[in-house]
């Protein structure tokens, strides 16, 4: 803690908050502060700075796991503690000078009344200052292992998990949400590459890596519609889906809608080898979905090479999971 300046009006205080060594400050979200952490950028407003910004305060914070929004000091209550407890101990030491500098200029040295044949005599000595407050310690501040940057308004914010909303427009845009998603499949596929072969076996035997495969393919086709519709509707926000129904779902209407309202050819813009391989996925999300996994005639007409028959459950291998990670991420950089 440290005095900026002085003067009649009274002092502006310099308080060292904790910081990492990239200069993000932490943060942690109120309604899920066990586990959801976080860092943003610190900025510093020139003294000189004068402009109709909100202060911090005032200034709303999002989770970027939750997006549950409140002012900033609610994200940050240890350095809003430390903050108030250094505020109030320069208070209480600017008062104690203040008020010894007001009585030595009344009262300075020894004075004598010379009015009247008896004198009255005035000693003012200096008292005892306040004893200095200890400030709650900082804390430690968590190492930064990924960042991201809104591409909206390019705020830059440490992540500890799947992260979709920005701390501070409050949602990344659609394709850097889309990506993140992606992100999230992608290395959980490698995750269960690193598990040790006992593991695996046991995980294999329960059921869990089949639905883990099939999972990746059921939220990553949810993650492509929710992609499709956030475009469209940021684009076209004049034209209206009312009556359509999940229209995203079905690729060949979401590519008539594209190309129809926002000039943009899916199958053009991703590759014919591209949208027939999302088309393919498509099939399966369905069967997974709508059809309790069993492959009916209506699937082997879509993918008539797919090496089961009617009747059978589908069989979603890591290579199928693995091959749509991939097809999504062509689909992140043809958007992006």
């Amino acid at each position: 803690m440290h005095l900026k300046s002085r003067d009649r009006s009274g002092f502006r205080l310099g308080v060292a908050m904790p910081v990492g060594e990239d200069g993000l400050w932490p943060m942690r979200c109120p309604e899920h502060p066990e586990d959801h952490f976080f860092k943003v950028e610190v900025t510093q407003k020139p003294d000189n700075e004068e402009d109709s910004d909100p202060e911090p305060e005032d200034s709303p914070l999002y989770c970027p796991y939750c997006g549950h929004g409140a002012n900033l000091w609610d994200f940050a209550p240890e350095q809003h503690a430390r903050l108030m407890a250094a505020a109030t101990a320069a208070a209480e030491q600017y008062v104690a000078d203040a008020l010894g500098d007001m009585l030595d200029k009344a009262f300075g040295g020894r004075r004598q009344s010379s009015s009247g044949p008896f004198g009255i005599s005035v000693e003012v000595k200096p008292g005892v200052l306040p004893p200095r407050r200890s400030l709650p310690e900082p804390g430690e501040v968590e190492q930064t292992r990924r960042t991201m940057q809104c591409q909206t308004c390019e705020e830059v914010v440490a992540v500890y998990g799947l992260a979709i909303y920005c701390p501070r427009c409050g949602r990344l845009a659609p394709v850097q949400q889309f990506g993140e998603l992606i992100r999230l499949h992608r290395d959980g596929l490698a995750a269960l590459d690193a598990v040790p072969q006992e593991v695996k076996r046991g995980l294999m035997e329960s059921g869990v890596l089949d639905a883990n495969y099939e999972n990746t393919i059921k939220d990553g086709f949810g993650a492509l519609e929710t992609f499709l519709k956030a475009r469209f509707e940021a684009e076209a926000p004049h034209v209206s889906l009312r009556d359509k129904g999940s229209v995203f779902q079905r690729l060949g209407d979401a590519a008539d809608l594209y190309r129809e309202h926002l000039g943009v050819d899916l199958p053009d813009l991703l590759g014919t080898d591209s949208w027939e391989h999302l088309n393919q996925a498509a099939a399966m999300r369905h069967i997974l979905v709508h059809n309790a996994g069993i492959v009916d005639v209506r699937f082997l007409n879509r993918l008539p090479a797919w090496p089961q028959q009617a009747g059978q459950r589908i069989q979603i291998k890591k290579a199928d999971a693995a091959a749509f990670v991939a097809l999504l991420e062509r689909v992140v950089a043809a958007f992006g």
